[in-house]
This record gives structure tokens, sequence and C-alpha cells, in this order.
């Protein structure tokens, strides 16, 4: 446990280095600050911080150059970097040159405090892990103070009689009594582990014919509780006739139980470092590659979406629109599942109906699952609210269905047909004040192991073949249901099938007024100015036919600069702003800016394809994220024009 979280901010803003001060000293951290690099590596010699957060323009000095002296001088020492620049490559260069994660100004707290918690986490981690090794080290010291002391058990075999002499060290340290050795090696050689005796034999008979200076090796021995302590065993021929006959060995016992369990514990906790590692990479990489992903999803899922909407229904390219939004939306959920696992996903909490959710998958369902396996869902005839993002509970559904489907195709059905019943249901105890709703997936399929139900939830674990699995659909499942507060349960026996139980907060009381508004397709219309700001030249198209197909006009530009001098030459305002955040040049938020100070009733509707960027809303202007669609897009456009809470 740390008792004290040490942070230090180094940034020439004094203002905004006072603001964070004030926030995290309000959450119990211990705060110093310094406006240049000379005093940082002051207060760092005698602070000792244990989290850096390093603006990476500092006045004239560059906060990349000064992570090296200070992780010189406090080599555990996790460098944040800040900065107000849309650009990457000092992101890249930051991480290279050691830091831990990387802020984009102006910070959100929330996401200042999340990144915080996860660098103590890796602290703790990193501690326990020095810890276990610490003791690792004591263990082996002990072991050889034993040693001097001749606290070890030795015994002394003479071939000739079969005689075999153990000290007292030796019956101590195996807690056995004497009758049970006192038969000779063939009656001790029967309390080892049968795993390890035949590598006992192997390496005694090879140092009997003399191709090996000594006898030694590891392996488990039964003491007369029935406990396996793991021994370490050296032993040399001491009697070697001109023959190379062996008349006598003498050797050593010692007890390494206590080294064992430590190895195991360190090599535990090294593997849980290995898969934060491989998480942190994950999320690094998703996050990197969500912005031109999304933007290249918005133009295939929009432009599908708007030539199915002017196609008619007896249209024969009408499936061709569909197959190609189906894939789509896969690409869609592909990034979603990324970035959920690594928790780096945009989050659009509301208020729905879990049952309504499960039955318009129906069809997607269907599709995924086939024709060859039984479909069976008993959903209730009240809604069952909660309070989460619908995207990410279909998410958990489908990779429930899919994990189901997998386990019944690889099973033998000799008496019954290939199943999968999903149920929603609330809680027997939902007349409490804590209701629930369960999400049900059962199948009858192949089951899981005892062994395995363990791993289940770890990334990476599959018990599926090489290709069919990548071990993240479970742990993706583990941690959207735990960011929502809730519970998983697994049920399952091999050969008997699997029942996986998802378990989430239900949403009780005034529903009505938590539900979002709807509007009718015909609602989507308008007539008004909206000035679109979008550097991909494909999306803004795609924006632009999407808002003018429902009567709107449309003033488009490529980037920040090219907006603001469009500005200058308007004769009137435009009803709204709907504009990309990062750009070259002016971004998104600079932009919104200039246009509420020129024209304060604009209405500001802002879009990103970024995922760091998740809960933002800068001075109240509402985000779009992307992948959009034509009609998130016309509801979000029409909703804020009608000055309707998003």
């Amino acid at each position: 446990m740390i008792l004290e979280k040490r942070v230090l901010i180094v940034d020439d803003d004094e203002d905004f280095a006072l603001i964070l001060t004030d926030v995290l000293e309000s959450r119990d951290y211990t705060v110093k600050s310094a406006g240049n690099a000379a005093k940082a590596i002051e207060l760092c010699r005698g602070f000792k911080p244990d989290v850096a957060l390093l603006d990476i323009r500092i006045g004239k000095d560059n906060g990349i150059d000064i992570i090296q002296p200070l992780k010189e001088m406090h080599p555990a020492l996790i460098c944040v970097m800040m900065t107000a620049y849309s650009g990457t490559d000092n992101a890249v260069l930051a991480l290279r040159q050691g830091a831990y994660d990387y802020l984009r100004k102006p910070l959100e707290t929330q996401e200042l405090l999340h990144t915080l918690e996860r660098c103590y986490e890796k602290i703790c981690l990193q501690k326990e892990k020095q810890h276990t090794a610490n003791a690792l080290l004591q263990s082996e010291k002990r072991l050889e103070m034993v040693m001097k002391a001749a606290a070890i058990g030795l015994w002394d075999w003479d071939l000739d009689t079969g005689e075999v002499l153990y000290d007292e060290n030796w019956l101590q340290m195996t807690n056995l009594p004497f009758k049970a050795i006192e038969k000779g090696l063939e009656h001790t050689l029967k309390l080892m582990h049968p795993n390890d005796l035949q590598r006992i034999k192997t390496g005694l008979v090879n140092h009997l014919k003399g191709e090996s200076p000594y006898f030694d090796v590891e392996y488990q021995m039964q003491d007369r509780n029935g406990n396996w302590l793991w021994i370490y065993t050296r032993a040399m021929s001491l009697d070697r006739d001109e023959n190379g006959w062996v008349h006598r060995v003498a050797g050593s016992h010692m007890n390494i139980t206590d080294k064992k369990k430590a190895e195991l514990k360190a090599n535990e906790l090294q593997i849980q470092l290995q898969h934060s590692q491989k998480i942190e990479a994950i999320g690094a990489l998703a996050s990197g590659i969500a912005h031109d992903f999304n933007n290249i999803l918005t133009v295939i899922n929009g432009q599908a979406e708007l030539l199915k909407q002017i196609s008619s229904d007896d249209d024969p390219n009408r499936p061709f629109y569909e197959e190609i939004l189906q894939a789509g939306e896969r690409g869609s959920a592909l990034t979603r599942q990324l970035l959920a696992f690594s928790r780096k996903d945009i989050v659009e909490r509301m208020v729905f109906d879990v049952s309504s959710l499960i039955r318009d998958m129906k069809k997607i369902i269907f599709r995924l699952i086939g024709e060859d396996i039984i479909i069976e869902t008993e959903l209730p005839d009240m809604p069952v609210y909660v309070e989460a993002d619908p995207g990410q509970i279909e998410q958990v559904v489908l990779n429930l269905i899919l994990n189901a489907r997998d386990a019944v195709r690889e099973a033998e059905h000799p008496r019954e047909e290939p199943r999968i019943h999903i149920r929603c249901r609330l809680t027997e105890d939902a007349i409490g004040k804590n209701p629930k709703i369960c999400i049900e997936v059962a199948d009858n399929g192949i089951g899981i192991s005892p062994q395995d139900q363990k791993k289940i939830f770890e990334p990476f674990f599959t018990t599926k073949s090489k290709g069919k699995g990548t071990g993240l659909g479970l742990a993706t499942v583990l941690n959207i249901v735990e960011r929502y507060k809730g519970n998983i349960e697994v049920k399952s026996e091999p050969g008997n099938g699997t029942v996986v139980s998802v378990f989430l907060p239900a949403i009780s009381g005034d529903i009505k007024s938590a539900l979002p508004s709807q509007l009718k397709q015909t609602e989507l219309k308008g007539s008004e100015w909206v000035f679109i700001v979008e550097d991909d030249d494909s999306v803004r198209l795609f924006a632009e036919k999407a808002l003018m197909m429902q009567g709107y006009k449309v003033i488009s530009a490529a980037h920040g600069k090219d907006a603001l001098s469009k500005l200058e030459k308007l004769s009137t305002m435009p009803d709204i702003l709907f504009t990309d955040i990062v750009m070259p040049g002016v971004s998104g938020f600079d932009l919104a800016e200039k246009v509420h100070d020129k024209y304060p009733d604009c209405k500001i509707l802002l879009t990103t394809g970024y995922t760091n960027m998740d809960n933002l809303n800068h001075n109240g202007y509402p985000i779009l994220s992307k992948p959009y669609t034509v009609d998130k897009l016309l509801r979000q456009v029409r909703k804020l024009l009608d000055d309707e809470a998003l």
C-alpha cells in the first residue's frame, strides 16, 4: 500500500499548474510544481515523486529532454506527458524516451485521475514484485546460513550392503520417522513424486557410470503428513575402484520448498506484468489507429446507408448495400472490442430497455449462428432498463453467443439437437434496494473444465484452436460489465454445457424522464444552414450529402484556417457549426470558440475519431464520435437545433 502519493507537475503555465495542484491535493495527492527544467530536477532530488506530469513545451525547455535526467535520479519514476499540440510525433518520441502515457490538453479530470490510478497500479505491482524478489533473496541467504552451520540433511549410501544412513537433520527436515526409511534406498524412492522418479534414477545411474562429476537433482518428496516438499539433492561418489565400480555415494538434502513457492509467486507476478504490458500495447495500438480507421468506417457505412435510402425495395443492388453495411458494422465492432478491452473507448451512456435491444439483435444473431443451431429466447414482456452504452451491452451479448456457438459446434449431441438459450430477467431480489438485470446465455456444448474456468477471463487465454480465438472475448466482456458495476457468474461441466449470467444494476423510479427522446424520420429534415469543417475529404463529402438530402443548406471547409477565411465572407450566421476536433493548424476547439465569439447564437457540434477524448465536453459543446451513421448525425443536428438536451 502506498501511504503517500507524490506527484511532480512541470509546466510553465502557473495558473494551469495551480489548478492542477488544487485538483490533486483535494484527492489526497502530495503535489509540488516547477516552471522550468532546472527547477524540476532540483525538486526531484529531495521530493522523490512517484509520478511526474511533464508539459512538452516548458518555456524554452522541452519536457521530453528531462525524462532521462529525472529517471536517472529515480529509476522507478513514471513520467506522463501533457501537451496542447495535436500532432502525434512528440507522443511517439516521448514514449521512446521512457514516458508511460500521453495526455492532451485541456485535461479532463476523470481522464487524468484514471491515468494516475493506472500509474499507481503499476507502481504497486512493481513494488510487490520487488518485495517478492527481496523475499526470494532473503530465502536464499537463509539457506546459505543453514549450509554454513551444517544444518542440512546428510545421507550416506553403501552400495555393497545397500544400507543408507541418514542424520538427524535429514529426518527433521523431511518430517519422517526413522522406520519409514530404515529399509534402505528403494523404500525412500517410494516417497518421491512419481513424475520425478525416472529423472532421479536416470541422473543417479549416469553419475554411477562416471558420465557426470556430481549427482544433483530437484524433486518432490512426501512427508508423514502427506505434504509435498521440494528437495534439492547433491551427491558424489566417494569410493570408486580401478574397474570403475562405485562402492559408496554420499550427499546432502536441502528443503527448498519456500524458495520454490517464492519463485512461483515471482513467475505469477511476471505473467501479470506481461499481461498488463500487452493490454497497454493493444490499447496504444487501437487508440493510434482508431482515428483513421473510424474516418474510413464513417465513409463506408455512411455512403452505403445513403445508397440504401435512395434505393427502392425491389432494387437488385439493395442486398449489396446491406452487406456493405453489415461488413462496416463488423469493422466498427472490432474497433470497439479492442478499445473496450483496453478501456480507451468512448462511452455513450443512456437509459434503454435491454429486452428490446436483444429483440433488435435477433436478425444478426441468427445470421451469425446459422441454421444448424436452435436459438431460443426468453424475454420479459415488461421493459427492463439499465444505464449503459447500448453498443457495449450488445457487444457483451454477441461475445457470449459466439462463444456458445463455438462450444456447441465442438460438442457431440447423440441425444439432443445443438441449442443456445438466451434469457433476460430481473433477479428475484429486484424488489429490494439493489435490483439487477440478468442476461443469461446457456448452451448444451462441450462445457468448460474447472481448471479452465479459473482462466477464461484472463487476456489472451483461449481453448480454441490456433486462428479461431483471440482470447480477448471474455476479457472484454468482463471489462465492460465491471465498468457498469456488474458481475458475471459461470456454471459449467465438461460435456454438460455452459451457463453464463451477466448481472447489471437495474434502473427504477422515473424511467420516462431518463429515456432519450425519439424523433420520427420526417422530423429529421430541416432547412437551416450547416457549416461543416472536416479535414478528411471523404468524410466531409459524406456529411454534406447526408444533410443536403434532408433539405439542409451546407457550407463546408477543409480545415480550420479555411473555415475562418470563409467565415469572414459570410453575410449571415450559420445555424450550426459541425467541426472535427483534430485538424492541422486551427483545432476544432479553437474554431468553435472563434465562431461562438462572432455568432453567440450559432450551435456547436464537435466530432472526432480519437479515443482519448472520452467524456470530454469543451465549454458544454457536445461531441459526436466517429464512426457515426446518417441517422445519428441527423438526430444530433436536429436535437441541437431544437435546443433539446443531448
